[in-house]
């Protein structure tokens, strides 16, 4: 006995719909991944830029020199 062409469609739409379900779970865990990644890669590039910048403008404490290195006349 032959299967009738109502259980064949039913049978194609289940795997279809299998399949749309498996691709579409993959892809929001790849972006899941994918942002957790440029968040913490971002957070770190900020924070070593902040880190790099946050001394851009100040001046510099002057050098002390000790009296060996000074010059004698």
């Amino acid at each position: 006995m032959y299967p009738t062409n109502e259980y064949v469609v039913l049978l194609l739409f289940g795997v279809t719909l299998s399949v749309f379900l498996f691709l579409a779970a993959t892809l929001i865990f790849l972006l899941e991944e994918a942002t957790k990644f440029f968040v913490h890669f971002l957070g770190e590039t900020t924070r070593i830029a902040w880190k790099r910048l946050s001394h851009f403008g100040k001046t510099r404490k002057p050098q002390v020199r000790s009296a060996s290195c000074s010059v004698k006349p």
